[in-house]
């Protein structure tokens, strides 16, 4: 599926994946996500991540702004913003920067309130800082 955007085709897993929230119901949490005009496929960009987030331990996965654009049929910088959204609405956490230019992902960590990853961050301790 590569387009004038992209070289690189999007993963047959993750098209299948989008495809599929197509048809299903999408999760309740993505209801009270705010939004006018594109909300259906921001709702759905949010469900891709909760998707995403449960094939690995501790909710990390990588997602291609560029790629999720493809899918979606907006540009990246909408699929930017949008995921800056989910960070203030903290649903996600963006573990790594990637970088178009080279060709990196992002990282992130899926941190709603279902997850393993959040529940270890809720329970482990501060760290405590002593003077010398």
């Amino acid at each position: 599926m590569p387009t004038e955007r992209t070289t690189r085709p999007v993963p047959p897993k993750l098209v299948e994946i989008w495809e599929r929230l197509d048809v299903e119901p999408l999760p309740e949490f993505t209801q009270s996500i705010p939004g006018l005009g594109l909300l259906n496929k921001k709702r759905r960009l949010a469900a891709l991540c909760y998707e995403l987030s449960g094939r690995a331990w501790g909710g990390q996965f990588l997602l291609s702004g560029t790629q999720a654009g493809v899918l979606a049929g907006v540009d990246q910088g909408t699929i930017s913003n949008w995921l800056r959204e989910f960070e203030t609405l903290r649903l996600i956490v963006c573990v790594r920067k990637g970088d178009p230019r080279k060709r990196i992902a992002s990282v992130y960590v899926w941190v709603h309130h279902t997850t393993t990853a959040t529940r270890v961050l809720k329970y482990r301790k501060p760290l405590e800082l002593t003077a010398p």
